[in-house]
């Protein structure tokens, strides 16, 4: 009876260890990385620059495991959240406007602005003349497609009417054939960069974009500002562009895990993220315009308006308690307080704003007198000096946007811009000259200050700045 009663209580103890190993084992597996699958765009192009950004991040300082995965664009992308084939994607808002309700999004971007890029010499000077010419409107899926299949018919336009124009923008280079191209994109796009640095292009204006955008509330009448893309002397465009701009927000499938939301916004909204991304718009646009419209994740909501919470506790409060007169008098009192103060705080942001933006003009204005003088400097430490400068200059200009508010505007990113033009002209010109120069004269010239370099050493000096 004793042997039976071991031998049960032994094969319980044995049992009883296999059931702990599994639990212990279960969660071990439970702590490996959970996966997000991130539908950004093809390789070339700002969605999925910005996509490798937000996957690094994420892997670096959250529990999630990230499969970064190329599309076709921003409709592309919706259909990939709509079938759970990814968790999050990059989408314009105006291009997947039909299907919005079927995602819910996370968190505002950037804004895309429409261009219309045209080769030179083919004679189009307006959008009317781009009928029966070749324009590349992107592929279906593509986020460019949907958005220019909306706004050509309402300026007489279908796409019928343009011969060929499945070709991407992309192929602007490989295909001289194409005469033009309608893209919605982001100012920091490195092809629109590139296509306009080459000289071979130049944009057009779309005609009163504030008729348009009347009738399409998912799109923003605005003007490219003057001289934000790179050009030699000449940066495009020459003066305001009217056109027109959407929002392009990070969606996500129905229902996803708010845990993993919040940790995507800690990320989108930590400093290196934003550093990485510099035209990423500022959070306060979570409870402005638009946005206000979109089928925003509950996790999102909460986080860009933590005020929304709690008035909805006070509300429950109230409805529990019986107020008096009294304590409406209180609440009114309260609110003159409130509305006070927000008006002082506003006023005062209104000020210091205005401040950081005389700042960055001043910084931009002594960046563009830094360009003009070294273009008549042929001396290779004189050069050195001004891409000193330079890069000071925009180092002061990158702490002042980060330590403000203007970070996201457009004067920034045109200040980034010329800035790293001008920085990489003057190392460009350095290095050309540094293999040719000749150093013994240099350091002769350093070393004996009443002494002067060899008369051909300069003429060589001359000969090499000239080229660079």
């Amino acid at each position: 009876m004793n042997s039976r009663l071991i031998s049960v209580v032994s094969w319980l103890l044995v049992i009883v260890a296999i059931a702990a190993v599994a639990i212990y084992s279960g969660g071990l597996l439970n702590q490996k990385k959970q996966e997000l699958r991130i539908s950004a765009a093809s390789k070339g192009g700002y969605y999925y620059e910005f996509g490798e950004i937000l996957a690094n991040q994420l892997s670096l300082i959250s529990k999630y495991s990230i499969d970064l995965q190329q599309s076709k664009g921003s409709v592309d992308n919706s259909k990939k959240l709509i079938s759970d084939k990814a968790d999050l994607a990059i989408v314009q808002v105006s291009a997947v406007a039909s299907s919005l309700s079927k995602l819910e999004v996370i968190a505002p971007l950037w804004h895309d602005y429409v261009h219309v890029l045209v080769r030179n010499g083919r004679g189009i000077k307006k959008l009317s003349d781009l009928k029966g010419r070749k324009v590349a409107l992107g592929g279906s899926g593509s986020g460019h497609r949907a958005s220019a299949a909306r706004i050509l018919p309402y300026y007489g336009i279908e796409l019928t009417d343009l011969k060929d124009n499945t070709s991407s923008y992309r192929d602007l280079y490989t295909d001289k054939t194409i005469e033009a191209t309608i893209i919605t994109t982001t100012l920091a796009n490195p092809v629109v960069n590139e296509a306009i640095a080459s000289g071979e292009f130049h944009l057009i204006p779309i005609p009163a974009p504030e008729g348009f955008s009347f009738h399409n509330s998912d799109y923003e009448f605005t003007k490219i500002p003057p001289g934000v893309y790179p050009m030699g002397d000449k940066p495009q465009p020459e003066d305001w562009l009217p056109t027109l701009r959407s929002l392009a927000v990070l969606a996500s499938k129905k229902g996803l895990d708010g845990e993993a939301v919040a940790s995507v916004l800690d990320v989108l909204y930590s400093i290196e993220t934003r550093t990485l991304a510099p035209i990423m718009l500022d959070k306060r646009i979570g409870t402005t315009g638009i946005w206000t419209s979109l089928p925003v994740h509950e996790t999102s909501k909460r986080y860009f308006d933590p005020m929304k919470s709690v008035s909805s506790i006070a509300s429950t409060v109230e409805n529990i308690i019986n107020a008096s007169t009294f304590m409406f008098i209180i609440l009114g009192v309260a609110i003159v307080v409130i509305v006070n103060s927000v008006r002082r705080v506003r006023l005062l942001r209104e000020r210091r704003e205005r401040a950081e933006a005389d700042t960055l003009q001043a910084l931009f204005t002594t960046l563009l007198n830094i360009e003009a003088n070294s273009r008549r400097a042929k001396d290779l430490r004189l050069l050195k000096e001004y891409l000193y400068e330079a890069q000071a200059v925009k180092e002061k200009g990158m702490n002042a946007a980060f330590s403000g508010s203007m970070n996201n505007s457009v004067l920034f990113s045109t200040f980034i811009f010329q800035a790293n033009q001008i920085i990489s002209h003057l190392e460009y010109r350095l290095q050309f000259g540094s293999e040719l120069y000749q150093p013994a004269a240099i350091a002769k010239d350093e070393a004996v200050n009443e002494t002067k370099a060899p008369a051909d050493a300069d003429v060589d000096a001359d000969k090499i700045m000239d080229i660079a």
